[in-house]
């Protein structure tokens, strides 16, 4: 008990050094930033769990939510929710806050991937014949075990990026120790446990998930290459086999929202994966955030200069790698030598890179670009986890091969220090970047009123765009836009061009043609927009016509708001006193096409689709183009309304139409493909 109370103490302390300032500033800070100034997953993971808190105490699905993406909501099964962090800091939460409780999941992630490291040694030290260690060197030996795990660059660049969900890489020694001990010692409780050892991993990240499997299949094989018996592998398979059943839900609704969102596996760009793959020379080259060598460190990297730290940070050190060298000397460890190069073979992703050249030699890496369900692993360099999980254990053996030379206790510990030290000293990150969490009064404000409505910050897509969601754990209104791991469809944004001019802030001219001025208060005021907030950092403010619609749609002057380093306008916006109904592209339309004119085509049918908070009688004006005589059929709201005779060429069409409150969807349906102009309501 006392040996795993100083390992607690020895892992503990390491998180806070490595994260130094974060301690002095455990209220008023988060950690991680993307780059000086920019602040993207911190937000993001904060509103993680504020957002599991919301849904458990309203009792809604968690993996839902209506309060991004409004009025369309969002799916969360492709988002890195991660369930472990919210809760391992539920309590804290409740008791101190959001950003106590933040702060908390990332010391308490780092002091357990010290822990579960350290438990993971000790099982393999103790159960490896002719280790020659005793209880107490074997114990030295995992302590340094976990330092190694815990410090690693890989690991504390994760925590620059604020990536919570990676820095529970603790799950990852969980699980294997787990499956040792199933294999080890077979019965009911074993396999139960290493199942549960897999599901935790599920509440961690998807990837952890993955690379446990992977190793579980990587370990049966090793097994059975060397014990020639098919049995010894059963163990394993059957835990295996229980959890996927269990998983099994899971797994069939995010198959099912992946190929439902095809651009889910495409994000980023065709050479999204190699980007963010391992360069043969990141294994050697330390993390820029050290103190002393972090400069030169990026000079050396700068083959991938446009590559957030934790994205590129492998930092494998040269304290590790002796002693994993030390241990294979002596002949221990080299299923973990093996098993750390068989991992970073699958970082090095589709493609072997070094220094930046493209040697243009596949690896095995490309085929799980071609697999369901591992197509969407695009940042292969995280493998570089498991084999800084197998280095650390290769390391352990290295130690006791040192500890063996000398009897002395105080020696032994002297080593011990030492080596902990330098391990700590070579992964230094201190100061870690920080940034404050600074709430707006007037956003405050908006928590305490008990209406509900919506609020659009603009333009929606720009990178601050998670700093909107820290304001929404505070206002707890839905909010138009949002930041998820993966870009869901938002169709509200993309239909309506005035919305669309809003969430770019840029001109978005379309075939449906309306003065932005008349229809924005009933735009807004049908969607339940309260409060628009145009921002300068975005261009928000540069662009005339949106402050002149944005003043057009409020009751009132904006209020400036400032925020460090920026500020924006704020408006109240008004209740239409006349509603006027307004036009949305609904399906079948192609991108805008044209040189001299804006114009759109469809193919057999589209759709439009027509708003309105009150009933109304109209006319739909088209200008249409046919390349041959036919017939244009319209559909209203499910019901056949009219056929309309076409002539070649260009021609106006208006058509009566009355609007029922609500959206009213026109079906457009032609045998040719038909251009189209012009949509305008009257």
């Amino acid at each position: 008990m006392v040996r795993w109370l100083t390992a607690l103490l020895l892992y503990a302390g390491l998180a806070v050094v490595m994260t130094w300032p974060l301690a002095r500033e455990f209220q008023t800070a988060l950690i991680g930033a993307a780059a000086p100034g920019e602040v993207y997953d911190s937000w993001q993971h904060l509103w993680n769990l504020w957002w599991l808190k919301t849904a458990l105490l309203t009792r809604q699905v968690p993996w839902y939510t209506a309060m991004l993406f409004h009025p369309d909501g969002a799916s969360l099964w492709l988002h890195t929710l991660t369930p472990i962090n919210f809760l391992l800091t539920l309590p804290l939460q409740a008791v101190f806050g959001l950003v106590v409780a933040f702060n908390s999941a990332v010391l308490i992630n780092l002091t357990l991937s010290g822990l579960c490291t350290y438990a993971l040694a000790r099982y393999v030290l103790a159960h490896q014949p002719d280790t020659s260690a005793s209880s107490q060197m074997q114990h030295g030996a995992a302590l340094i075990s976990g330092v190694i795990f815990a410090s690693s660059g890989y690991l504390v660049s994760q925590a620059m990026g604020a990536h919570t969900n990676l820095l529970a890489a603790w799950t990852l020694p969980l699980a294997i120790l787990m499956f040792y001990r199933v294999v080890d010692q077979l019965g009911r409780a074993t396999i139960i446990f290493a199942s549960l050892g897999l599901l935790i991993t599920a509440l961690a990240d998807w990837h952890y998930t993955l690379f446990a499997l992977l190793w579980a299949g990587w370990q049966s094989l090793v097994m059975l290459w060397q014990r020639r018996q098919l049995r010894v592998v059963m163990p394993l398979v059957i835990s295996i086999s229980l959890a996927l059943i269990l998983l099994a839900p899971a797994i069939s609704l995010t198959a099912r929202e992946i190929a439902a969102t095809p651009a889910v596996v495409s994000e980023g760009g065709v050479n999204f994966r190699r980007d963010h793959a391992l360069d043969l020379v990141d294994l050697v080259i330390p993390s820029p955030l050290h103190p002393l060598w972090g400069q030169a460190a990026a000079q050396l990297q700068s083959y991938k200069a446009a590559i957030h730290t934790q994205s590129k940070v492998a930092y494998l050190g040269f304290v590790t790698l002796v002693l994993a060298g030390l241990g294979l000397w002596r002949g221990r460890n080299g299923f973990w030598i093996v098993s750390a190069a068989f991992f970073i073979m699958l970082a090095l992703g589709p493609v072997l890179q070094i220094a930046g050249w493209s040697s243009g030699l596949v690896m095995p890496g490309a085929l799980l670009a071609e697999l369901p369900l591992l197509n969407i692993v695009r940042y292969p360099i995280r493998f570089i986890s498991v084999t800084m999980l197998a280095l650390s254990i290769a390391a352990a053996f290295g130690v006791c091969v040192l500890l063996r030379q000398t009897r002395a206790n105080w020696g032994r510990g002297l080593i011990t220090t030492s080596l902990i030290a330098l391990i700590v000293f070579e992964n230094l990150s201190a100061p870690f970047p920080l940034t404050g969490v600074y709430i707006p009064a007037q956003i405050a404000a908006m928590g305490e009123d008990t209406e509900t409505y919506a609020v659009m910050h603009v333009p929606v897509y720009w990178r601050t765009r998670s700093l909107y969601m820290l304001y929404q754990t505070v206002h707890q209104k839905p909010l138009m836009g949002g930041y998820l791991s993966r870009e869901p469809a938002y169709p509200t944004i993309e239909q309506i061009p005035l919305l669309r001019m809003f969430a770019y802030a840029r001109s978005e001219p379309d075939i449906i043609v309306a003065d932005p001025t008349a229809i924005a208060p009933s735009v807004f005021g049908y969607f339940d927009v309260r409060y628009l907030m145009l921002h300068g950092e975005g261009g928000a403010l540069r662009y005339n016509t949106l402050v002149r619609v944005a003043q057009a749609a409020s009751d009132g002057p904006p209020e400036q708001i400032e925020i460090p380093g920026s500020s924006f306008l704020r408006y109240h916006l008004a209740e239409p006193a006349n509603p006027v109904p307004f036009l949305g592209l609904g399906e079948g339309w192609s991108d805008l096409v044209g040189t001299t004119s804006v114009e759109r085509q469809f193919h057999e049918q589209a759709s439009l689709i027509v708003y309105s908070s009150a009933p109304h009688e109209v006319v739909l004006e088209m200008d249409v183009i046919s390349p041959v005589a036919g017939t244009l059929r319209l559909t209203l709201g499910g019901d056949s309304m009219q056929q309309i005779s076409l002539k070649p060429g260009v021609q106006l069409l208006r058509i009566p139409l009355r609007i029922v409150p609500g959206e009213t969807h026109l079906l457009l349906e032609s045998e040719q493909s038909l251009t189209v102009r012009r949509i305008e309501l009257f």
